[in-house]
């Protein structure tokens, strides 16, 4: 942390998807976070929804409120929180209750005045926290009647000071996750872009802290939050179910933002390992924000970053293993981290010619458990990609965070003629 002090210390958390049971996955990881922002003294909490699972049973909240309390024993921070969509869902065998009901009973829980947006005013600074439920799903009329009003009279009263927006969902186009029609929401884009001194905060897509794509700036800054809970990308993988990528459950994650007059800085930290990602690379906001000179948009970023490369003399290995293909090799490096790897398989044939070519994307293990990143990659390739008794070139290529790619490892080899591959539905929860 910086030595000067900063105005106010933010805790940023969310989509931690509780049970009120001590043994749940979210909730415990939600304490933890808990012991780490008490010790680091924050001033907020601000939370980005998904505290719930399933928004008809409202024991998880009262739980998490309850550790709340217990862990901010000696300083209880102010506290902002939206609800997300798993905090709106309800099943008929639960009483089927409204999303109106859900949504007064998550104010009761926190305190809050029924009204959407809710907003609290710490040391002059706004923060505010709308919770559109997934009926309405934050359209251009909902954003423009309830918001907009909210903002400008934040904006009236402080003026030249940042405002700080919790949404679930993302504002489309701004921070990774929200470039598509389920997380990324018109309305709250169309809206903001009148606002340079918003900072949205925004959760839903879980996505990793490590990406740098995490933060956006254009017409206003946005930041995602990640999870308590477990990782997701955008990028379809070929390692990955669903968005769901390997040892995703390691990805536990949350933020820290300081306040200054001047900037905002922000730290990530993974929780399990209690420890700081890049901590050498903090994001820093210089305020008030100019439109007119983003540090943190993606087209300035992707321009000067360099592609990922493999040491001299890095092998790549085709093993044959118990149905599957796979690929083993050190992994690239790069300044900031090797995210992807692309791997094409061509097929050559006897003369010497080439047939088709199929590319696959693979996620790497950055997110991982700082204990569990091997820096050896292991790839199994998807069965339906190769055929018996056939010979295929197999290119990796590196690939950094905003796409630029590096030079490829190669090697050459025959698949066996009579090797059965197996079916990805018969692989055991051992494999």
């Amino acid at each position: 942390m910086d030595q000067e002090q900063p105005v106010l210390r933010v805790g940023i958390i969310s989509d931690m998807q509780t049970h009120a049971c001590e043994g749940d996955w979210g909730m415990s990881n939600t304490v933890k976070a808990f012991h780490m922002l008490a010790e680091m003294k924050i001033d907020v909490l601000v939370n980005g929804g998904d505290i719930a699972d399933q928004g008809d049973d409202p024991a998880p909240l009262y739980r998490y409120q309850e550790h709340f309390h217990a862990c901010f024993k000696e300083k209880l921070p102010a506290q902002i929180a939206c609800a997300g969509n798993h905090d709106f869902w309800s099943h008929p065998e639960a009483g089927n209750r409204s999303q109106a009901e859900i949504y007064e009973e998550f104010c009761r829980i926190f305190g809050y005045p029924h009204t959407d947006p809710v907003s609290i005013r710490v040391s002059g600074y706004d923060f505010i926290a709308f919770s559109t439920d997934n009926e309405r799903d934050y359209s251009p009329e909902d954003c423009e009647k309830l918001l907009r009003p909210v903002l400008e009279k934040s904006a009236t009263e402080n003026p030249g000071k940042p405002i700080f927006l919790v949404t679930h969902y993302h504002p489309k186009e701004t921070c990774i996750g929200g470039y598509n029609k389920w997380s990324g929401k018109v309305g709250l884009r169309q809206v903001l872009n009148d606002f340079p001194q918003v900072v949205s905060i925004s959760s839903h897509t879980h996505r990793p802290l490590e990406d740098e794509r995490c933060i956006w700036q254009g017409e206003f800054t946005a930041v995602n939050t990640s999870t308590l809970s477990y990782i997701g990308i955008d990028e379809r993988c070929a390692n990955q179910v669903g968005g769901i990528p390997p040892y995703a459950r390691e990805g536990v994650q949350m933020m820290v933002m300081d306040i200054y007059r001047d900037r905002l800085v922000f730290r990530r930290y993974n929780v399990e390992d209690r420890r700081e990602i890049k901590p050498d690379r903090p994001w820093i906001v210089s305020l008030p924000y100019s439109p007119e000179n983003p540090v943190y948009s993606f087209e300035r970023r992707a321009a000067v970053r360099t592609a990922p490369r493999f040491k001299p003399g890095t092998q790549l290995l085709f093993r044959v293993d118990y149905g599957f293909i796979y690929l083993l090799f050190e992994g690239a490096e790069h300044d900031d981290f090797t995210h992807f790897y692309r791997v094409a398989i061509t097929e050559i044939f006897p003369d010497g010619s080439k047939g088709e070519t199929k590319s696959y994307t693979y996620i790497s293990n950055f997110y991982r458990l700082e204990r569990n990143q091997d820096p050896r990659q292991s790839f199994r390739l998807p069965p339906n990609s190769m055929e018996k008794g056939k010979t295929y070139r197999f290119d990796v290529y590196p690939v950094e965070t905003f796409g630029k790619e590096g030079a490829p490892i190669t090697v050459t080899c025959p698949t066996p003629f009579n090797y059965p591959f197996r079916n990805m539905e018969e692989i055991g929860p051992q494999e």
